[in-house]
Parts: C-alpha cells; sequence; structure tokens
C-alpha cells in the first residue's frame, strides 16, 4: 500500500519521467499479484503443503523487494534527486531500514555506522496516512555518542540504550544501540532527520542514556559504556517490577516477567494478568487437531516457563522495555519485550507487547496462546474486527464446544463495562476467543503431528521463529454518555485506538543516505488533508475506465473510506493533536488537478459516473467511496 501512494505521488507530482513511472508501477502491480496470491491460498493457517508454501513465501519476499525498490526510488525523486555519497547501485538511492533476507527469517533492521570518515547519516522517515502522525521513532546506531537534528537542522532531545538480543537467552549485542526520539510526520509526507557522531568529550545536553537494570543473571558480565547506570542485583528477583518512559504508562510486572496491572499516567490502575496457556490435541481416530481443525482435550493448561527467567529492563526519558526469557522444555522459548512510550499525543494508556518464539521442533500436538486477565465486567459479550474495517459484536456460548468460541482477530478486539474499555491490537491476523468474563485469548503459534484428514495429507510441522506485536490500550468510560442499544450488532473502536491501529499497521518508513556535506535540508509535503477517521486506502496512478457512453478515459483512482469512531470512552486530550472531520473531502487537498476532472467512480474504477460538485467527497460514516481523476488529455 505505501509503494503504491509514494508511486501515484510521485508520478501526479510530475517529479518522475513517464517511463520511470510506468516502471513504479509494474514493481508494485507483480507485488500486489503475488500478496493477492499468498492471501488466496493462505488465508488459513496450513492449507498448502510444503512445496507450495515455500514458493508463496519467496514470491511474497519477491514482492516486498519490489514495494521497497519503488518506495526508495519515488521517495528520491520526490525529494528532488538529492546528491548521495557512496550510491550502491544505479537504482537504489536509499537503504530502506527493512531488511529480508531469507523468506522464512524474522527481518532485522540496518545499523546505522558512523565514523570519523562516515560521521553522518540522513533519516528519510515516509508517513503513509492521510494525517499528520507524532510517534517516538528508534533506529539502531553502531556508537553511543550520537545526536539528532530535527528537518530545520536545531538539536534535538533524544535517547539512547542498548540494544537487548537473543533466542533463548538475553544478551546485550556489542556495538549497537537503540536511538529514540520523537518524530511529528505530516500526511503522506517525507519528512529528513539527521544522526550525527558527536565529541564523546563534549557535553551533550541533548542526549539521554537509560537506566538498565539487570534481574536473575548475576554471572553476566555486563559490558557497556559507563554513561548507562546499571542495576545487577545478585539476589533472586522475588518482587514485582515497574516500568515507566517519563511520565507516560506505567506497567506493574510480574516476578516472572508478565504483566501485572496497567497504571495511567492520571493514576489509574486496571489490574491487567497476563500468561500464556497451552492446548494439547484429542487422539482418537478422525478426531484431532491438525492444519484445518482444532480438537483440543479440553480447557488450556498454564504454560510454565523455568523459574527466575532472565529479565533485562530500559527505561529512558521516550521508551522503556522490558524483556524476559520464557523458556520451557519440551514446549517453546517465547521472548517477551513489552515496551510503554512517552508520547503526549496519545494520552491514554497504552502498552506494547512483542513476543518472539519457537515451538520445539520435538513437540507434538501443542498450541500456545496469550491470556489476558482483567476486572472487566463484559458478561458474555465481546467485540472482534471484520477484515479491518469495522467491529462486530461477538458473544460467548457455553453450549457450544471450546473451539467454536474461537473468532478470527484480524486487526482488533475489545472488552467492555460501564466503566472502562479494553483494547487489543495486533500487527498479525489470529485467532482469539473472550472464554470467560474479563478476558482475551490470543493464538500464537500451533506445531500438529497429525493429519486432521481434510485434503492435506499431512500435519503442521513447518513451524518457523515467528514474532508478534500487540498494542493493549485501556479507556475510561467518560460521564454522561448515553450508552448503546444493547441489540446494536456492532462496534467502533475510538478516536484514540483508531489512531493507534493504524500507526501499528501502517508503521513509518524509514530510508537511509549519505548526503554531500552541507547539503540542502530536503523535505516532501503536499497532502493538506489531516483528518484522522478519514482512510486512504489505495491511490492507483494508472487507471484505465469507463464512462456511461463507453469512452475510455485514462487518469487516477482514489479509495476512500470514513471510519465511524466511539465518543463514550478514552481522554478528551486526544482532540488536540487528532481530529475527526466532518465527511467533507477537497480532493485537492490530496492532489494536484482541476476540481472539473473529479468524477464519482465504481469502487475497482471500472465505471465513471457523474463529476464530483467542486471536487468534493462527502463520505458518511463507515462508508468507502472511490473517485476518479481524469487525465485523458495527456499524452499515453
Amino acid at each position: 500500500r505505501a509503494a503504491e501512494i509514494i508511486s501515484s505521488q510521485a508520478t501526479s507530482s510530475g517529479a518522475v519521467s513517464q517511463m520511470m513511472s510506468l516502471q513504479l508501477r509494474d514493481r508494485v502491480e507483480q507485488a500486489r499479484r503475488a500478496l493477492a496470491l499468498f492471501q488466496h491460498h493462505d488465508g488459513v493457517t496450513g492449507t498448502s503443503r510444503d512445496e507450495v508454501r515455500e514458493d508463496y513465501a519467496k514470491k511474497m519476499l519477491t514482492a516486498i523487494k519490489y514495494s521497497q525498490s519503488a518506495i526508495q526510488q519515488a521517495a528520491y525523486y520526490l525529494l528532488n534527486q538529492p546528491l548521495i555519497v557512496d550510491q550502491a547501485q544505479d537504482d537504489i538511492y536509499f537503504d530502506v531500514d527493512d531488511i529480508w533476507r531469507v523468506h522464512d527469517e524474522i527481518p532485522t533492521r540496518i545499523t546505522i555506522a558512523l565514523d570519523v570518515v562516515s560521521p553522518s547519516r540522513r533519516i528519510v522517515l515516509y508517513n503513509a496516512l492521510a494525517f499528520k502522525r507524532h510517534e517516538i521513532f528508534t533506529v539502531l546506531v553502531s556508537s553511543p555518542h550520537v545526536e539528532v537534528f530535527d528537518p530545520e537542522g536545531n538539536p534535538m532531545m533524544a535517547q539512547i540504550s542498548p540494544v537487548v538480543t537473543g533466542d533463548k537467552r538475553l544478551a546485550f549485542a556489542a556495538n549497537k544501540y537503540q536511538l529514540s526520539f520523537p518524530v511529528t510526520l505530516d500526511p503522506l509526507a517525507l519528512t529528513v532527520y539527521t544522526v550525527s557522531l558527536r565529541d564523546s568529550t563534549r557535553l551533550n545536553k541533548y542526549t539521554s542514556y537509560s537506566h538498565v537494570r539487570v534481574y536473575n543473571a548475576d554471572y553476566w558480565t555486563v559490558d557497556l559504556p559507563k554513561m548507562f547506570p546499571i542495576e545487577q542485583p545478585a539476589a533472586r528477583l522475588m518482587e514485582d517490577i515497574t516500568l515507566q518512559a517519563g511520565n507516560s504508562t506505567r506497567v506493574v510486572a510480574t516476578m516472572d516477567g508478565l504483566i501485572k496491572a496497567i497504571v495511567s499516567p492520571q493514576g489509574a490502575t486496571m489490574p491487567v494478568h497476563m500468561d500464556f496457556s497451552q492446548y494439547d490435541s484429542q487422539r482418537g481416530k478422525d478426531n484431532n487437531s491438525g492444519a484445518y481443525l482444532f480438537i483440543p482435550t479440553g480447557p488450556a493448561t498454564d504454560y510454565k516457563a523455568s523459574a527466575f527467567p532472565e529479565i533485562v529492563v530500559t527505561e529512558g526519558i521516550y521508551k522503556a522495555t522490558m524483556y524476559a526469557a520464557l523458556n520451557s522444555p519440551k514446549a517453546a522459548d517465547i521472548i517477551l519485550a513489552v515496551s510503554v512510550y512517552n508520547n503526549p499525543s496519545l494520552p491514554h494508556s497504552e502498552v506494547e507487547i512483542c513476543n518472539t518464539f519457537m515451538i520445539d521442533p520435538q513437540v507434538d500436538d501443542l498450541e500456545i496462546a496469550l491470556r489476558l486477565r482483567t476486572a472487566v465486567k463484559n458478561g458474555d459479550v465481546f467485540y472482534t474486527d471484520l477484515n479491518g474495517m469495522q467491529m462486530i459484536k461477538r458473544r460467548y456460548f457455553e453450549k457450544l464446544p471450546l473451539q467454536a468460541n474461537f473468532y478470527p482477530l484480524s486487526a482488533a478486539t475489545y472488552i467492555e463495562d460501564g466503566k472502562s474499555r479494553l483494547t487489543v491490537l495486533t500487527s498479525t491476523p489470529l485467532g482469539m476467543a473472550a472464554l470467560q468474563p474479563g478476558q482475551i485469548e490470543i493464538m500464537q503459534d500451533r506445531r500438529l503431528s497429525r493429519d486432521d484428514n481434510r485434503g492435506l495429507v499431512q500435519g503442521v510441522l513447518d513451524n518457523v521463529r515467528t514474532r508478534h506485536t500487540f498494542k493493549i490500550i485501556v479507556e475510561e468510560a467518560k460521564k454522561y454518555c448515553s450508552e448503546q442499544t444493547a441489540d446494536l450488532p456492532s462496534g467502533q473502536l475510538t478516536l484514540g485506538a483508531h489512531v493507534s491501529q493504524q500507526l501499528l499497521l501502517q508503521p513509518i518508513i524509514a530510508m537511509h543516505y549519505t548526503a554531500k556535506k552541507d547539503g540542502p535540508r530536503l523535505a516532501y509535503s503536499r497532502v493538506t488533508l489531516n483528518d484522522a477517521d478519514i482512510v486512504l486506502a489505495s491511490y492507483h496512478s494508472h487507471v484505465t475506465a469507463k464512462n456511461k457512453d463507453g469512452t475510455v478515459l485514462h487518469g487516477m483512482g482514489m479509495t476512500l473510506q470514513r471510519v465511524l469512531l466511539d465518543t463514550c470512552y478514552g481522554s478528551p486530550d486526544i482532540h488536540k493533536h487528532y481530529r475527526a472531520g466532518d465527511g467533507q473531502i477537497s480532493i485537492s487537498d490530496l492532489v494536484d488537478g482541476p476540481a472539473d476532472k473529479v468524477y464519482d467512480s465504481s469502487l475497482t474504477y471500472v465505471t465513471v459516473r457523474s463529476p464530483l460538485p467542486s471536487g468534493v467527497l462527502t463520505l458518511c460514516p463507515m462508508e468507502i467511496r472511490s473517485v476518479f481523476i481524469n487525465q485523458t488529455h495527456r499524452k499515453y
């Protein structure tokens, strides 16, 4: 999606030639076809055999490479072709900070190497959303002696933290550090920040170093630069620990490194007991779990990790993270990372959970789930999203078998009562259930040794190391707010949860390059639309359509959605940074072009209808519409 939008921006702005525009279109088209094939055949886990699965995975890897190529080329031309030092290849201008080496490995990030020869590096950030975003952004650097400059060249506050790595055991990475700083990105814009090496002997009031705590690892030799304050108790951890960045949300965790409670910036405490659970499989003839079927022997049992896990806590002014190695022999290895960010633009309580895990290859019939238990009195009602577009009311039925109470979790789920709401956002489509009041259970991975007699003729034994990212959001109910009708079949996210969801699903695209010394400071910002409830679903630069007379037209197509938001929960301070619009969208706020060339269109641009008055599109809540911008007068 980001590749398609930025390629269309490069074409519509005239920044690229007609030949380059067609090349960008072809790469995006190939990526889209691979994604469509992958989604169609692999939408349900395990519906393909090994050879097919590997073929699709390689196709997806190629699609990612094509998308990254299109993004960095389009960004280069939108920034007026800046002068670059040490360009590796003719068609590679920027290094995209998302490295996919193999189709079955978790991607890695670029470590920005700064030294005397190359003391500075430009960071190009692309916001693929149609509203301004405010985030704490993190890059990896090779030295703790660095400073950050904003797009105007002014020094800005930044945080340096050590990098914690490991698959089974935790460790500090050598010569690698996290650099975190606040960024503000205009809608559909390119913004350039600068990271520079600084004199280590010079006092720098703009750089803050994280406080580091190491638990249950007195045998470690911690070799970190002396500017990091370090605590390493010799005794085993026997009490709760806390995690907080600045004045942000505070997390209370157990001695096992699992969330126990979430405390809002205002001091309100929500008990959230996090743990992992596991299911096995029935073993009757033609009655066992497999690629298609989930038939456990009964309720989940607790996932029991080894006692006194290694725990590392890093706390700074912008970001705080707790890492825990939750290993269980003959089950799985889980590296848990719980993070909170000091981001004033999102004043609700928000915690990020990142699970990296690998099920033991020697294990048969194991399914692992993440479980959150709260005091929310939601009864048997909960909500899940429908393909990320709308929220559907679900209900737990005791009369149904356990597996019949699981539902798809594409992007979001929540439970609520008259006092509060707990929302969980996911970066990965998974399965979920709410089997008890106040509880949410999300499947993580499965390994099944036997075929379930549904045509696959093999078990699910293709596990690889996997990573899922979740956001837990706690929002209080507003007073004097009319409650929803009990029989209403749907629900809505709040403005804060919707913004967090968009930030999770459409992450910042980061690109690096080394600029000529004293080169001009660059940026690209054209869009003036800034409504947080508007989603730009697609933006095609090469569209062929027909009008009512059958005349063939050439131009651009846009598909937009307006989201309906729940106003009964959340912080009112969110409106200081993000606002919901009135549904009136002037297409000229998004793209250059005369208003009389903007037409109403079918969703896929096959049929062009009547022109839009003054080029203004009116969207009702939960409505999706497409527009066609006629450019037939151009030579193709």
